[in-house]
């Protein structure tokens, strides 16, 4: 878009093509739309790569104007509408949808700012409210000490059942 250059539209279309045809873009037993940041069996719905990928399609859109890529945006953030409470411990976020695992802070952030950003491109409200709750556990002591135990003890059994191959899925 900068260099304004057929080379690196026709990449870009590359991208987007070998995106579609891979293993990264899948529907549920609901019929929604994921994208993952690196597929698994079965799917670990990781939320910053599926937000990170919403944003790569919408501006493969604005660029192109590719209905495809358009009509792909409209679905994504539908499911993630839908989906967003999943990813809501009660006290903290969660990094994916297979494992449950709470997040470090720093993703932790990088969940309420995409939140932010989708809340400015789309004006759903239910990313407003979440981000804004998700904000909220920040500054509340007890689910910031929830958050500290849960992380210590949860992602380590995980971590280590998971290694020896004993969790399949949870």
């Amino acid at each position: 878009q900068e260099f304004k250059k057929d080379e690196y539209f026709t990449s870009a279309e590359k991208a987007f093509n070998s995106f579609m045809d891979s293993d990264i873009v899948y529907r549920d037993e609901h019929n929604d739309i994921w994208f993952e940041e690196y597929p698994t069996k079965p799917p670990s719905n990781v939320l910053n790569g599926f937000i990170f990928a919403l944003f790569g399609i919408f501006d493969f859109y604005r660029v192109t104007k590719n209905e495809k890529s358009l009509k792909l945006w409209s679905e994504g953030i539908k499911t993630l509408e839908k989906n967003i409470e999943r990813y809501d411990s009660g006290y903290w976020t969660r990094y994916d949808l297979l494992f449950r695992r709470i997040t470090s802070e720093a993703y932790h952030n990088i969940h309420i700012n995409q939140l932010k950003v989708l809340y400015e491109l789309t004006g759903v409200n239910t990313f407003y409210d979440t981000y804004v709750r998700w904000e909220g556990y920040k500054r509340g002591l007890i689910y910031y000490l929830k958050r500290k135990v849960n992380a210590r003890f949860y992602n380590r059994i995980i971590s280590k059942y998971k290694h020896y191959g004993l969790v399949k899925g949870i």
